[in-house]
């Protein structure tokens, strides 16, 4: 009897403490198993896999986690891989993210969905995926209609005049929506700038002056347009029209008082007297141009100094002055 005792708890201690072969080759793989860069772009395999019941049944991290966790755990993930520079596993962690209910669920702060999408309009931007990132923008922009700086990076992705067109429909109807929104009054009217409606460009710039009048930025457009209306064939005042253009010209002038908008406020007026043909009022600002950033460091003010150089040399060819035009050449332009 007490053999047969000691055999039975030999089994038992057998069927406790010993793995059958399946079960070691199991244990074997689950040894050998690595993360890749490849799992870091699925969120399934974010979180490994929650076994219930003894049952393969795979739970992800959007289902174990509440939302603001689950936000913070796909933002912390996005900017390990960032710190990484893993930029192109960043955004497909983040698009993933994006095309699950869970993120654009009403139960999920407008908050954290405007920033995931603005974390991927930066990304994609920096891995040259402009398409994507400017649906990002778009759907973003909206929301805040009188942000400066969020309709600055929308204006990144138009890199030319044609898509800003483009995007003239899209434009029109935020501002219908929006009235009140300086950003989408002078997008507007930088479409209609660019397709020679130069009275609707100006009504629109107004309106946006009203709200900033003291803007160097808008007094420049404005006396822009003016200046391209009143060169245009079908103006019939013209003489007023330059008068108008050149009090806003000359208000910008003044409120450029930093040294580097200062020379660009020179170059600016110089150019206009220059488009009208008008040289020797040309003449000083470019030479004003030439003595203020000769001898400055800063990039761009050294090409305001080369595009005020090589003006003056084709006003003095122009005008004969072929020695004055060499010497200007030569002084500035030469390498």
């Amino acid at each position: 009897n007490n053999n047969n005792g000691n055999n039975n708890n030999y089994d038992e201690l057998d069927t406790l403490l010993n793995f059958s072969s399946e079960d070691k080759s199991k244990s074997k793989k689950h040894k050998k198993a690595k993360f890749t860069t490849s799992d870091f772009t699925s969120l399934d395999s974010v979180i490994s896999p929650i076994t219930e019941n003894h049952q393969n049944h795979k739970l992800t991290a959007a289902q174990v986690l509440n939302h603001e966790s689950f936000f913070k755990l796909i933002v912390s993930l996005v900017q390990a891989l960032i710190r990484k520079n893993m930029f192109t596993d960043a955004f497909e962690v983040l698009h993933s993210a994006m095309e699950r209910r869970s993120i654009d669920s009403s139960q999920v702060p407008s908050e954290n969905r405007h920033e995931l999408r603005m974390l991927g309009a930066a990304i994609a931007f920096r891995i040259k995926d402009h398409k994507r990132a400017f649906q990002y923008v778009k759907y973003v922009c909206p929301m805040y209609p009188s942000n400066i700086g969020l309709w600055n990076f929308f204006c990144q992705f138009l890199s030319s005049g044609d898509v800003l067109v483009a995007q003239r429909k899209f434009l029109v109807s935020q501002l219908s929506l929006h009235p009140n929104s300086a950003p989408l009054m002078i997008l507007v009217g930088n479409t209609c700038l660019m397709t020679g409606s130069y009275s609707l460009a100006i009504s629109l710039y107004f309106r946006a002056y009203r709200q900033f009048p003291s803007e160097p930025f808008l007094n420049l457009i404005i006396g822009i347009c003016f200046l391209l209306k009143a060169t245009a064939k079908n103006e019939a005042n013209r003489h007023n029209t330059v008068m108008q253009a050149f009090t806003f010209l000359y208000k910008y002038h003044s409120l450029s008082t930093i040294k580097a908008n200062k020379i660009e406020a020179d170059y600016n007026l110089g150019r206009a007297y220059h488009h009208l043909g008008l040289y020797y009022l040309a003449i000083p600002y470019y030479n004003q141009v030439l003595r203020t950033g000769a001898f400055t460091e800063n990039k761009e003010e050294n090409n305001l100094v080369r595009e005020a150089a090589f003006n003056l040399s084709l006003i003095y060819r122009a005008s004969g002055n072929i020695r004055l035009a060499q010497e200007t050449i030569r002084d500035f332009l030469t390498i």
